[in-house]
Parts: structure tokens; C-alpha cells; sequence
């Protein structure tokens, strides 16, 4: 007779994973953006392309037309029409500030509005 005979097994204790391997097991989730960040990207999503391609756009308009109104302007010889030509041209000058102005202010909300939202 052995002693293993009149012993009863004891069952075996399961210990905690260990630091270690709890973190090789963590999944990896990425943060969920709250709605205020989500309102900053979709800004600088829409107000991009308006900066990019549509100012750009307008504004050719406006330099075509004052290109034309210049030209005539060189060519005419009466005081009347010239006076009427400047002030025209000034007015398409005015026009184009706006529309460059426009451009350049719909660039930085779109680049301060994704950027903030990166980090909301």
C-alpha cells in the first residue's frame, strides 16, 4: 500500500493571469469621437473643397473681367468713359478682395476645424 492511496487529491488552484498576459489579451479599441468632434470634421470636410476649388474659381471670373475692363480702359481715348471704366474696375477690384477674402477665411475654419477635431 502507498500513501497516494489513502490521500484524497486536492483539485489544483487557478491562479489570476498575470499582469503581462492581461495586456497581450487587451484589444485595442479606438475612442469613439463625441458629437462636437464629429460637427469640427464634417466643417473642415465641406468648408475644404469650397476653399480649394470654388474661390479659386470665382475669382478667375472676376480677374477675366477686370483684364477686359483694363484693356478698354487703355484703349479709350474720352474722359467720360474712362472715368465710368475705373470706377467699374474698381468695383470688380472690391469684388475679388471679397472672393480672395472668402477663399482664405474658408481655408483656415476648414484646416482649426479638423485640427480641433482631432483632438475632441
Amino acid at each position: 500500500m502507498s500513501i497516494k492511496e489513502f490521500v484524497e487529491p486536492v483539485p489544483t488552484a487557478t491562479l489570476p493571469p498575470r499582469p503581462v498576459e492581461r495586456m497581450k489579451r487587451r484589444v485595442v479599441r479606438l475612442p469613439r469621437r463625441r458629437p462636437a468632434g464629429r460637427a469640427l470634421l464634417l466643417q473642415g470636410a465641406d468648408l475644404a473643397p469650397v476653399a480649394a476649388l470654388a474661390a479659386p474659381v470665382a475669382a478667375l471670373a472676376e480677374v477675366l473681367r477686370a483684364g477686359a475692363v483694363a484693356a478698354s480702359l487703355a484703349a479709350s481715348a474720352d474722359a467720360g468713359e474712362k472715368a465710368k471704366l475705373t470706377l467699374e474696375l474698381d468695383r470688380l477690384r472690391k469684388r475679388g478682395t471679397i472672393v480672395a477674402t472668402l477663399a482664405v477665411s474658408f481655408g483656415l475654419l476648414a484646416a482649426s476645424g479638423m485640427a480641433i477635431a482631432r483632438y475632441i
